[in-house]
């Protein structure tokens, strides 16, 4: 299986949402760290168009309140056997597996979201606080999706369940995981999120 160094999933910060659409880049929306298990929900935005002064209309950015919840704020992982992955030309073992449900739920008068893409990312914790390798090492970690529905139809609710194995530099257990999801409409719009839980 392939080796991942850890990194924040690409052009997603998970202190942010981030809001594309086909045209115009993207534009991110602050909001506050999403603690394990919080709810995030792809909210309202507007870009200005323009410089200050201009008299030029701001232009909507579409949106989608798809909210994106963690089944569980926390996971156990659990000693991991016999699933392995190669880093310099060396066969290593993860140490830990665990398995978490993200769960997707569209309102009524949303229209259909396709799930089109998904990145999850391992970050070694201590005390619940994120800690960065020493220079040279780094988390290593795969995943895959055990039950995954990629259409999420209006006023529906899809549980997306990832099993991930993981090794830190710190040889330990607890860590952050990390989802990122992409979304793509019909109507060709496209969004995404991140959530993340803590695995002990």
């Amino acid at each position: 299986m392939p080796s991942h160094a850890a990194a924040q999933p690409s052009g997603v910060d998970v202190a942010t949402l981030v809001f594309s659409a086909p045209v115009g880049g993207s534009v991110k929306g602050p909001l506050m760290r999403p603690y394990p298990g919080q709810i995030l929900t792809l909210g309202a935005l507007v870009a200005l168009a323009g410089c200050q002064g201009s008299t030029t209309e701001p232009t909507p950015v579409p949106t989608t309140n798809l909210v994106i919840a963690a089944e569980s704020a926390t996971v156990s992982a659990q000693p991991s056997s016999g699933v392995t992955f190669q880093a310099d030309g060396v066969t290593q073992e993860y140490a830990w597996m665990t398995t978490l449900n993200i769960v997707l739920t569209l309102p009524a008068d949303e229209p259909a979201l396709t799930i089109t893409n998904f990145i999850v990312a391992v970050q070694q914790t201590e005390d619940g606080a994120v800690v960065a390798p020493p220079a040279g090492e780094a988390e290593r970690f795969h995943s895959e999706v055990r039950t995954m529905t990629t259409r999420i139809e209006p006023g529906g609710e899809v549980t997306v369940q990832f099993d991930v194995w993981y090794l830190l530099p710190n040889l330990g257990r607890d860590a952050i995981i990390s989802v990122a999801l992409s979304f793509g409409r019909d109507d060709g719009n496209l969004f995404s999120g991140a959530i993340s839980v803590q695995a002990l």
